[in-house]
């Protein structure tokens, strides 16, 4: 979570989701705070997390009309992997191997 003067103002979960899988859960950036760094260094230290957990990939999802996430995750490596009807919302998932890189 990240706080600026006591209050939270980014979230961000992680959960395993199968065998060497993680999804990213929750992330959320309160308006004011947004393109500050929140959603990247969550991004980060939660990618760091489900490496030491052992995952190899993760998952996640956003609407399409969340374009500023969407260019987070690209940004970061993500690919959609699809398009889906969830109710009203049309939901774009992704997915990015966090597999160590052999040297």
């Amino acid at each position: 979570m990240g706080r600026v003067d006591g209050d939270i103002v980014a979230i961000g979960a992680l959960r395993q989701s199968g065998p060497g899988q993680g999804e990213i859960k929750r992330m959320r950036v309160h308006p004011r705070f947004q393109r500050c760094g929140f959603g990247r260094e969550i991004l980060f230290r939660l990618e760091n997390r489900a490496r030491e957990l052992g995952y190899e990939t993760l998952h996640l999802d956003t609407t399409v009309g969340q374009t500023a996430a969407q260019a987070l995750y690209r940004c970061h490596g993500y690919m959609e992997t699809r398009r889906t009807q969830l109710g009203p919302f049309e939901v774009i998932p992704f997915a990015k191997s966090i597999r160590p890189r052999s040297s």
